[in-house]
């Protein structure tokens, strides 16, 4: 093939790319600009789409816990494919008894602990997470409850659930399910750290103490021209029709009627409307959360061997903040932006991102520290990745407080 037709063919896929993108992004609804099927007072959507398993895939924790009847715990760290197996397993049952749970009331936190150590199901999240946002990730919708969770246990014996928050812990009464069996899984019985530092001020963290992990590279995908063309799509700018310039700092810039696009030369991506916001139907968080995750699908659908997790919902006056992060074996990658996006009147005013493409390098780290026990005592800490370089990551205990 000549160089002139595969340069043809090129530019027709990236076109083909171009109108796929477009009709997600502009025609969805959520940045409202003026091509929007909603622009002009036809309502969206009352809920989102939740097919395809794109949704479940966004209520991923960053710790899954399975104990079994014979008490033997389920993790799959260190494993990706254990790993993803233990939440397609756990991901259903969970959710339909979250979507049951109705008006959970105090509880102990001896209660609370003595449900993560009796056999079912536990999932933590890094930050609070409003339990009508988990119901409908999880496939199970009608959750209204805004109640902000950070973990989540559903006990085999009788079905109850236990909630921790921000305040305490909650418990529901349920229907016993059926266990999923966890067969050809490899049991690690990892412990709690209240199991082992009784003192821990990050009790409910699993103690990874001795895990060997992978350690992480990061590109950007917009280095690719196809991927870097979809991400432009996807914000609404057509290569080739939609003229752009490259600025002092050798970012690329885009700048149509309502809104800017700007790819910075570091990788990030910004968006921001210039036009007045538009009086939108009125969301619920929930909704404003799932419109975010859209907007910012070029994140996610590119993170290679990372998760892109939702870490924050804000709301002051009228203008809704959304936080996502990096997270890869559960754990945050750490000072790295994930997408910041601001909504308003329901649709998408501006995105801060750095789209990163995370592969898991040759090299591995065991996670052993000698100051891990006074750490645990004194400290809330986390496992975490930390940026060596630019383009390199490594795990490491993250120590806070």
């Amino acid at each position: 093939m000549t160089t002139a037709k595969r340069e043809t063919v090129k530019t027709c896929l990236i076109l083909l790319l171009s109108v796929s993108a477009f009709a997600l992004g502009r025609f969805s609804g959520i940045f409202g600009d003026v091509f929007s099927p909603f622009a002009s007072g036809k309502t969206a959507p009352a809920t989102p789409d939740y097919a395809g398993g794109i949704a479940v895939e966004a209520a991923r924790p960053v710790e899954i816990v399975f104990t079994a009847e014979s008490g033997e715990r389920y993790t799959g760290y260190g494993d990706a494919a254990a790993r993803a197996a233990l939440y397609e397993l756990t991901a259903a049952a969970v959710g339909s008894a979250v979507a049951r749970a109705d008006d959970p009331s105090p509880c102990t936190e001896d209660e609370w602990r003595g449900a993560l150590l009796s056999p079912g199901i536990a999932y933590r999240y890094y930050a609070p997470m409003r339990l009508g946002v988990l119901a409908a990730w999880l496939g199970s919708g009608g959750v209204t409850d805004g109640t902000e969770v950070r973990g989540i246990v559903l006990r085999f014996s009788d079905g109850s659930l236990f909630f921790e928050t921000r305040d305490g812990w909650l418990a529901a009464a349920g229907e016993a399910p059926e266990p999923p069996s966890v067969s050809g899984t490899a049991a690690e019985n990892a412990l709690y750290l209240f199991e082992r530092y009784p003192g821990s001020a990050s009790p409910y963290l699993l103690d990874r103490s001795g895990m060997t992990v992978a350690a992480l590279t990061a590109a950007s995908p917009l280095a690719d021209e196809a991927k870097r063309a979809e991400t432009l799509n996807a914000l609404g700018v057509l290569p080739g029709i939609n003229a752009g310039y490259t600025d002092a700092d050798g970012a690329e810039v885009y700048v149509l009627p309502a809104f800017t696009v700007m790819l910075g030369g570091d990788g990030s991506v910004t968006y921001s409307r210039t036009d007045e916001p538009a009086s939108g139907a009125s969301r619920t968080a929930e909704e404003e959360i799932e419109i975010a995750r859209l907007a910012v699908r070029f994140c996610s659908d590119n993170a290679g061997a990372a998760s892109f997790m939702c870490v924050g919902y804000a709301s002051d006056g009228g203008v809704a903040t959304v936080t996502f992060e990096y997270f890869v074996y559960g754990m945050r990658v750490s000072a790295r932006l994930g997408a910041v996006v601001t909504l308003a009147g329901g649709r998408v005013r501006t995105i801060d991102a750095l789209p990163l493409e995370f592969t898991r390098a040759a090299a591995s780290v065991t996670l052993l520290s000698p100051a891990l026990a006074s750490a645990a005592e004194t400290s809330e800490i986390e496992p975490a990745y930390r940026g060596m370089t630019a383009s390199y990551f490594a795990p490491y205990w993250r120590v806070s407080g």
